[in-house]
C-alpha cells in the first residue's frame, strides 16, 4: 500500500513539474522577446518566429508522440523527452547567432510534445481510479499556474539577470524531473504495445498542421492562404485516412463523444483567451516602459 502510495506520488509530482515546465518557456518568453531581438539583431517579424516556431513543432509533434510513447513506454517517452527539453534549453543558454538559437528552439518543442504526452498517460496509467481525477487536476494546475506566473517570473528573470536566466532556470528542474523519473518510478506502462505506428497518418498530420498553422498566421498574404487551404486539405485527407485505420494516430471517431468534443473546445477558448490576453498585457508593458 505504502509502495502504491509512493508510486503516485512521484508519477504526480513529476507530473506536475513536467506540466509547469512545459508551458513556461511557451508562454513567458514573449517578455524576453525585446532583448533576444536586440541581442541578436532580430527583426520584429523574426522575433515573432521566436515564439511561432516552438509552437508550430509541438503542434506537429504531439499527436505522434501520444501512439509512440503508447507503444514504447510512457515512463521511457517521458525521460526521453525530457532529456530533449534539457539539451535545447542547454542549447539557447549557449546560442550565438540566430540560427542556433531557432535550432535550440525547435529541439525544445520536440521534447515539449513527447514529455506533455507522455507525463500525462503516466498518470493515467499510474494512477487508480480513485485518485485520478485528483492527480489529473494537479498536472492541470501546473498547466495554468505556469500560464499565469511564467510572464512574471520570466520578467524578473530578463530584468536582473538577462533573457539567458529563463532557459537557465529550467536546466535544474529538468534534471530533478529525470532523476526522479529513473530512480523514483520502478514501472513502466505501455498502451499501444502491439500496434503498429501509423507513419502515414502522422506524416499527414504533421504536414497539414504546419501548413495551416504557418498559412494561417500569415493570411494577409497570398501565399498564406495557399498554405492554409493545403492544410486544411491535408487535416481532411488526414481523418479519411485514420478512419480506415486498425490502429490510427488519433481516433478522430472521438469526436461523436459528445463530452469528449466540449471539452475540446472549452479548452480551446479558455486557451486562447489566457494567451490573447496575456500577450496583449504582456507587450503593452514591455514597449511602454
Amino acid at each position: 500500500m505504502n509502495k502504491k502510495f509512493d508510486l503516485e506520488f512521484y508519477v504526480i509530482f513529476v507530473s506536475f513539474i513536467t506540466s509547469f515546465f512545459g508551458v513556461f518557456l511557451s508562454n513567458g518568453v514573449v517578455v524576453g522577446l525585446p532583448a533576444i531581438g536586440l541581442d541578436f539583431g532580430m527583426s520584429n517579424v523574426v522575433q515573432n518566429w521566436v515564439l511561432t516556431i516552438l509552437f508550430l513543432v509541438i503542434a506537429a509533434c504531439t499527436i505522434p508522440a501520444g501512439q509512440i510513447s503508447g507503444k514504447y513506454g510512457v515512463k521511457k517517452s517521458l525521460i526521453i523527452g525530457l532529456i530533449i527539453y534539457l539539451i535545447g534549453s542547454i542549447g539557447a543558454c549557449i546560442s550565438f547567432s540566430t540560427e542556433i538559437f531557432f535550432i535550440s528552439r525547435i529541439i525544445q518543442g520536440i521534447g515539449i510534445s513527447i514529455v506533455n504526452v507522455a507525463a500525462m498517460a503516466m498518470v493515467v496509467s499510474a494512477v487508480s481510479p480513485k485518485n485520478r481525477g485528483k492527480a489529473l487536476g494537479y498536472t492541470i494546475t501546473g498547466v495554468y499556474l505556469a500560464i499565469s506566473l511564467s510572464p512574471v517570473i520570466c520578467g524578473f528573470l530578463v530584468y536582473n539577470l538577462g533573457w539567458r536566466s529563463m532557459f537557465y532556470v529550467v536546466i535544474p528542474f529538468l534534471v530533478f524531473s529525470i532523476l526522479l523519473s529513473i530512480f523514483k518510478i520502478p514501472h513502466e506502462w505501455k498502451t499501444y504495445e502491439g500496434e503498429s505506428l501509423d507513419i502515414i497518418g502522422s506524416i499527414l498530420y504533421a504536414l497539414g498542421i504546419l501548413s495551416f498553422v504557418y498559412g494561417f498566421t500569415t493570411l494577409n498574404t497570398h501565399n498564406g492562404i495557399i498554405f492554409t487551404v493545403i492544410g486544411v486539405v491535408l487535416l481532411i485527407i488526414f481523418g479519411a485516412w485514420e478512419l480506415r485505420q486498425k490502429s490510427p494516430v488519433f481516433n478522430v471517431r472521438l469526436f461523436n463523444n459528445a463530452k469528449f468534443l466540449s471539452s475540446n473546445i472549452a479548452s480551446l477558448c479558455s486557451y486562447l483567451a489566457i494567451m490573447v490576453v496575456t500577450t496583449i498585457i504582456n507587450y503593452h508593458l514591455l514597449y511602454n516602459m
